[in-house]
């Protein structure tokens, strides 16, 4: 009585085994088909960056104040012997970056042979004095150039904050008080009647 039973477990067993590897079969075939459609569009993509239509024929830099547009393209390593669809936008927006100057760049591709990069560079709050010279302070409290005649020197003095390496060495009361201090200038720009920006010199 029990052996027709096991006979009709032993089909199902088998027609199992046999659906999982047709699964397994066509599962394989569709990783080498994606495989193959992504190496024709690397390969088609690769090819496209060498065609002429893409070459750059024009590249617009707006936002320059304190930089050049010379400085700009030299740092962006960009030339009209570049290919619009090659370029690496994050890598010219990191080149473009490493400006004293420079706070943040946009770069945009517009089709299909133009490249616009947008600066918008540092605008100083005051200057600080280090034992390494006379620094333009950012909003954020960053040292981050150093003021060398004939640049513009009228902007509030801080002074007090020791050491060479600028930030490393201060202490964590002396950076609140420089953040108060950037404050109070920031409150004095604002042009009021009480404590107009003329009237802070040095802090």
């Amino acid at each position: 009585m029990k052996r027709p039973v096991k006979q009709k477990y032993g089909r199902q067993g088998r027609s199992s085994s046999g659906l999982a590897g047709k699964l397994a079969l066509v599962g394989l075939v569709l990783v080498g088909l994606l495989a193959a459609v992504g190496l024709s569009a690397l390969l088609a993509w690769k090819q496209m960056g060498q065609w002429n239509f893409f070459q750059l024929t024009a590249i617009a830099i707006d936002g320059c104040v304190r930089t050049t547009k010379k400085e700009i393209l030299d740092l962006s390593g960009v030339d009209v012997h570049s290919n619009l669809l090659a370029l690496s936008l994050g890598k010219i927006r990191e080149g473009i970056e490493d400006h004293r100057w420079v706070e943040s760049a946009q770069v945009r591709r517009h089709w299909p042979n133009r490249l616009q990069i947008t600066l918008q560079e540092r605008r100083p709050l005051a200057l600080l004095t280090l034992p390494q010279g006379l620094y333009y302070l950012d909003r954020h409290g960053t040292p981050f150039a150093e003021a060398l005649p004939p640049e513009e020197f009228d902007f509030p003095v801080i002074t007090g904050l020791p050491g060479r390496s600028g930030e490393r060495d201060w202490s964590l009361e002396q950076r609140q008080g420089l953040q108060r201090a950037l404050y109070l200038i920031r409150l004095a720009g604002q042009g009021g009647v009480v404590l107009p920006a003329q009237a802070i010199s040095e802090i």
